[in-house]
C-alpha cells in the first residue's frame, strides 16, 4: 500500500500547510501522530479545527451545524493568513 508522508522534510505540501495554520496545531505541536488526524477546512480554504486520530467522526459531525449555519456562530476572532479579507468563521 502506498501512502504520503505527513511529517518531516518529505511531507506532502498540503499536510505541511495544514499543520502550520493557526488552528492546525495539535497536542504534539505540528507533528501528526498518524494518518487518521483530521482537519476541518472552511469555504475559504482555512483550517478551522484539527481533530486527533482517536476522535470519532461523530465529534466532527457535532461541529458541522455551526459551520454550516454561519449566522448562528460567534464572530470570528482571527483571520486565516491566506484569506485576511474574510476571517474564518467558527464557533469557539
Amino acid at each position: 500500500m502506498l501512502g504520503i508522508c505527513v511529517n518531516g522534510d518529505d511531507a506532502h505540501p498540503l499536510w505541511k500547510w495544514m499543520k502550520v495554520q493557526p488552528k492546525g496545531r495539535g497536542m504534539l505541536g505540528n507533528a501528526i501522530k498518524w494518518n487518521f488526524t483530521k482537519f476541518l477546512i472552511d469555504k475559504n480554504g482555512c483550517v478551522v479545527k484539527r481533530y486527533g486520530p482517536m476522535e470519532e467522526p461523530l465529534v466532527i459531525e457535532k461541529d458541522l451545524p455551526c459551520y454550516l449555519q454561519l449566522h448562528k456562530c460567534a464572530p470570528p476572532t482571527r483571520a486565516c493568513h491566506l484569506c485576511p479579507s474574510e476571517p474564518s468563521t467558527w464557533c469557539p
